[in-house]
């Protein structure tokens, strides 16, 4: 959703499960264990941190939620593992990447089985990186058509909302070009909105009808048919920041 001077538009494009953690090899639900966040130290490194888990229980992880997945692939990209075309590094590389049979590169493995709670790799695949392309390119070709739509050449600012966005890091986001570049001040993780909206419009007869006046307001853009959907959709799958004004 985009407000502009009052002015509310929004539209909705297909990204797949991959911010779910589904699909992924080692993809589970934002739940305590779930990796979070990945990054890569000046000596290689590769570190991590978990979804924190209740006192006295087992601390290892067990697999990549979908903020995890996105920090694994722009860590790998930071790090020189994984190009800017999403595909992953020779193996000479860095130990942590791993062929599998057939001469070529398939997985970043993030943690040893020795570490993790399911007594197996966690590890990144060639196939979760360009899973995470797809999704990428198709939200940000959506971002870039409703700006161009509204004649809205900067943002201000960006709210992250839902498990997923509450759990993000900007410069994650950032780094990938999901999201057009801005100030990584200017992006606000809000938590759960649907929820809280739900429970004002439910327990205040004000805030009900502000609500449904809004959504009276509120201007969608159809994306399916779009030809520059499809055009901006291929513009963006690379892994890298890209200026904003590319629908221009």
């Amino acid at each position: 959703m985009l407000s502009r001077d009052g002015v509310l538009s929004a539209t909705s494009c297909a990204t797949g499960p991959v911010y779910e953690g589904a699909h992924i090899r080692c993809g589970v639900r934002a739940s305590p264990g779930a990796i979070e966040k990945v990054w890569v130290e000046q000596g290689g490194k590769i570190r991590y941190a978990a979804i924190p888990a209740a006192e006295g229980a087992d601390k290892r992880p067990i697999g990549l939620c979908g903020s995890g997945v996105i920090s694994g692939v722009a860590a790998g990209v930071g790090a020189g593992l994984i190009g800017s075309d999403g595909a992953l590094a020779p193996r000479e590389k860095h130990p942590a990447l791993r062929e599998r049979g057939n001469g070529r590169v398939e997985e970043l493995v993030l943690v040893g089985s020795a570490y993790s709670r399911t007594g197996r790799d966690i590890v990144l695949t060639q196939q979760d990186v360009r899973a995470v392309q797809l999704g990428k390119s198709a939200l940000r070709a959506g971002i870039e058509i409703l700006l161009a739509q509204s004649g809205v050449a900067r943002l201000d600012r960006i709210y992250l909302a839902g498990t997923f966005g509450n759990h993000l890091e900007p410069e994650d986001i950032l780094d990938i070009g999901l999201v057009p570049p801005v100030p990584v001040e200017t992006i606000r993780s809000i938590g759960n909105a649907a929820g809280d909206g739900a429970r004002m419009a439910l327990f205040n007869r004000h805030h009900r009808k502000r609500a449904m006046t809004l959504a009276r307001k509120l201007e969608v853009l159809e994306l399916s048919g779009r030809e520059d959907f499809q055009d901006l959709f291929v513009l963006h799958t690379e892994l890298a920041p890209m200026a904003a004004d590319t629908h221009a």
